[in-house]
């Protein structure tokens, strides 16, 4: 049965505005709407953090002055080492429930509930949650299973260079041109770039084109568009420095394959992505080169529903 308004609980949401963390805090808002069957989705207040010391310590020194005219909030969520100390100052005052989406920098114990994700260490006391990957807003499509005969529709999603990750045009543009002559002819392919992207890749993926192949570059894109291409898609491509993508494509419940590239040093980040491929939930070019199929999608993750029962059950 759907959830009534006076049922529904009230969501603050404190921010330091960057969009990986908006992103996970309005995951979760969205998993808390599909637990409680709301048929509008949660109302949400953004509370943003200032950009400086300065600014953040007059927030906490007037932090009643954003209980004025508003509702108290059941819960505050928070991402963002910047959000901290006004997110306990808030809870504090309104006594509400406190979530912290990250390892936090101070004590967990301060926190009603620490979702944390597996490649961020592990940890046991009772008020931790632990995911795979960080939270974000993609839920398992709803797409009918395609058939083998049918027109498949391949999402490919390439980052560029990062502080974890080597990146080489050739290497990458000889994957995608792999890719395309090992799948079916009848594939439909859309490749869009990420803010990290050489200008020079995009161009040489633009070249990429034709009647089965369109490139959308991230300058063309919003936030929206990636939730909506991955509802569609039967098969999603990342590039193995796009982790966040990794994720919200696993999280779709396509077949997620991997575009690999160089390491520059082990670390949490890289080791989270090499357990995904040894837990066999990623497929490789090497592996449709060597099987001549994608092996079938596996269950998608649902780590932000699982989040959302264990905020309500707090």
């Amino acid at each position: 049965m759907p959830a009534t308004d006076k049922q529904l609980p009230t969501l603050w949401a404190v921010t330091d505005n960057k969009p990986g963390h908006r992103n996970q805090l309005q995951g979760l808002a969205n998993a808390l709407s599909r637990a409680l069957a709301c048929t509008q989705g949660l109302e949400l207040r953004w509370i943003e953090v200032g950009s400086t010391r300065a600014e953040r310590s007059q927030q906490l020194w007037r932090a009643k002055n954003l209980l004025e005219g508003q509702a108290k909030p059941d819960f505050i969520l928070c991402c963002g080492h910047r959000t901290h100390w006004l997110s306990l100052r808030l809870r504090w005052l309104c006594r509400a429930k406190l979530v912290v989406l990250m390892r936090p920098s101070l004590p967990m114990s301060w926190f009603d509930l620490c979702v944390v994700p597996l490649h961020d260490g592990e940890y046991s006391a009772r008020n931790v949650i632990q995911t795979q990957g960080v939270l974000n807003k993609i839920s398992p499509n709803t797409r009918s299973e395609l058939s083998p005969d049918k027109l498949a529709n391949a999402l490919v999603m390439v980052g560029g260079p990062s502080k974890h990750y080597e990146w080489s045009n050739d290497d990458m543009l000889a994957q995608l041109r792999e890719l395309q002559t090992l799948s079916p002819g009848n594939t439909q392919w859309l490749i869009t770039s990420s803010r990290r992207t050489p200008q020079s890749f995009e161009t040489q993926l633009q070249k990429l084109e034709n009647e089965l192949c369109q490139f959308v570059p991230a300058s063309k894109t919003d936030s929206e568009w990636l939730p909506a291409q991955l509802a569609l898609c039967s098969q999603a491509w990342v590039s193995e420095d796009s982790v966040s993508m990794v994720y919200e494509s696993l999280s779709s419940g396509a077949q997620v394959g991997l575009l690999r590239v160089p390491v520059k040093q082990e670390n949490r980040i890289t080791r989270g992505v090499k357990a995904l491929l040894q837990s066999e939930v990623l497929a490789t070019v090497d592996e449709l080169r060597q099987q001549g199929r994608l092996p079938p999608a596996k269950a998608p993750l649902q780590e932000a529903d699982a989040v959302a029962k264990a905020l309500l059950a707090l």
